[in-house]
C-alpha cells in the first residue's frame, strides 16, 4: 500500500514567497552597507549584490506561480 503524500504546490511557493520577502529586504540593506567599502575587489559587495539580483529574480518567478496558483481565486475576487 502506497501512502506517500502529493506535495501541496500552493504551500511550496507561498512559503517561499514568504521567505524570500524576508531575505530581499535584508539583502538589500546589507548591500547598502558594504558598497561603501573603498577595495573594488571586496568580496562582500560583490556577495550581497548577486544574493540580492537572485532574490528578486527567484521573487519575480515565484510571485508569477502564485498569481497561476490562485488565477481562480483572483478572479473571483475580481468579480466580487
Amino acid at each position: 500500500m502506497n501512502t506517500t503524500k502529493k506535495i501541496n504546490k500552493r504551500a511550496v511557493v507561498s512559503i517561499a514567497l514568504l521567505i524570500i520577502f524576508v531575505l530581499l529586504p535584508v539583502s538589500g540593506i546589507m548591500l547598502a552597507k558594504t558598497r561603501d567599502n573603498p577595495d573594488p575587489e571586496a568580496f562582500a559587495p560583490q556577495l550581497w549584490d548577486a544574493l540580492h539580483g537572485a532574490m528578486g529574480l527567484l521573487f519575480i518567478i515565484f510571485g508569477i506561480c502564485h498569481i497561476i496558483n490562485n488565477w481562480n481565486a483572483i478572479k473571483h475576487y475580481i468579480k466580487g
